[in-house]
Formats: structure tokens, sequence, C-alpha cells
């Protein structure tokens, strides 16, 4: 990830610029590319989840039934 960052943006690795940045900073921006270069290519419309619901899944583990018990899961060959 480091090199492909100081590559994309020709930083060398003494660059305060590129010292700075989290490893997390990084991964934002391949992403943040990838989508890039998908969307110009025509390969990259993101479709919305119209089932995602952050305030159930949040309420789901406030109320311990997102969990399931260890007793009821049954491992498989």
């Amino acid at each position: 990830m480091e090199w492909w960052y100081r590559d994309r943006y020709k930083l060398p690795v003494t660059d305060d610029r590129f010292l700075d940045l989290t490893p997390d900073d990084m991964l934002l921006d391949a992403w943040a590319a990838y989508y890039e270069k998908a969307r110009i290519d025509g390969k990259g419309e993101i479709l919305e989840d119209d089932e995602f619901d952050l305030n159930k899944i949040l309420a789901d583990l406030d109320n311990g039934d997102a969990w399931e018990s260890v007793d009821d899961w049954k491992a498989t060959d």
C-alpha cells in the first residue's frame, strides 16, 4: 500500500506528506482511486442496499438479539 501511494503521488520515502499518513489514509485513497477508475470505465455503479438499517442493527445489539448462543451452533464437517 505504501509503495502504491508513493508511486501514485511521486513522493520520496522522506516526504512529510507521506510520513504523516496513517494506513487508513492510504487505504481510503486506494479505494477512492479504485471507484473513480471504475466509474470512468463505466463499471463503477455503486448500488444502495435498501435493506441496510443501521438503527435496527444498533437496536438489535443493544437488545442482545444480534447474538446467537454458542450452544445453538453446530459445526459442519
